[in-house]
């Protein structure tokens, strides 16, 4: 039997991470990063070179699609773009779905900190139990749906309920993140049709109702194959003690070299 959260109680604890959440980017008058060095460390994603073409699309088309490797960047920095180039003035937000409620606040936090603002001002994140956001905002003014390739209902629930919105607020902007190559079933998805945008508002001029896809390569690390000399009876207990093992290893070597 399904046990109910009461207000004023302990919040019950979840036995997993499948649940998503949403991180909130809102303007403010903050003087920007708090240390050079975390801009540099920006600009050596590999989504950093695609970003005026990231915002010329999210400027000229209604939904834009980013397939990107893991490792691209485009879950922390794509937001950061998008409220640099003013997508969250005037009181509006730029929201960013993540399919997992412990990605959220890890990107909340990470973004944050690379904006040098306090968690929970003018970067926020709502899960559920747990809401770390300013109430001041009013419209929400560009939609970002991470992680789109983990297919689950939740996420399709989202898209569906984007699409029938977008249908209402054509200056609604989509961007639809993945790692893999589903980009084409999400194009045909959001396509527009005859019957779509009726009794919408007017079209801003020059906005391209059709989706654009646009790909960014991931970052590649090299990957060392070692094999074990004899074969182990619990080879789920032997992962984890090499994995504790390599992580020692480079501990060691970290602190020789200080």
């Amino acid at each position: 039997m399904s046990q109910f959260w009461k207000p004023g109680t302990e919040k019950p604890r979840l036995v997993d991470d499948e649940e998503g959440g949403v991180l909130f980017l809102t303007s403010s008058s903050s003087s920007g990063y708090g240390y050079a060095s975390i801009e540099k460390q920006r600009q050596r994603f590999p989504v950093y070179k695609y970003r005026t073409a990231i915002l010329y699309l999210v400027e000229s088309h209604a939904t834009t699609i980013v397939v990107g490797e893991t490792g691209s960047g485009k879950t922390t920095q794509i937001p950061q773009y998008l409220k640099e180039a003013g997508w969250a003035e005037g009181g509006r937000v730029i929201a960013c779905t993540q399919p997992r409620r412990l990605a959220v606040q890890a990107v909340a936090s990470r973004v944050a900190e690379e904006m040098g603002v306090k968690l929970g001002e003018e970067v926020g994140y709502t899960i559920r139990f747990e809401d770390a956001t300013n109430p001041g905002t009013t419209m929400i003014n560009v939609v970002m749906v991470d992680e789109a390739h983990e297919r689950s209902i939740s996420t399709d629930i989202v898209l569906g309920l984007l699409k029938k919105i977008q249908c209402r607020r054509s200056d609604l902007r989509l961007i639809i993140s993945s790692a893999t190559t589903e980009a084409k079933s999400m194009s045909d998805f959001f396509q527009p049709s005859s019957r779509r945008y009726r009794g919408s508002e007017s079209v801003e001029p020059g906005l391209k109702m059709e989706p654009a896809i646009l790909s960014v390569e991931g970052r590649g690390f090299n990957v060392q194959i070692h094999y074990l000399e004899e074969p182990v009876s619990d080879y789920v207990r032997a992962a984890v003690s090499t994995v504790l093992l390599i992580h020692d290893k480079v501990k060691i070597i970290s602190f020789t070299n200080l």
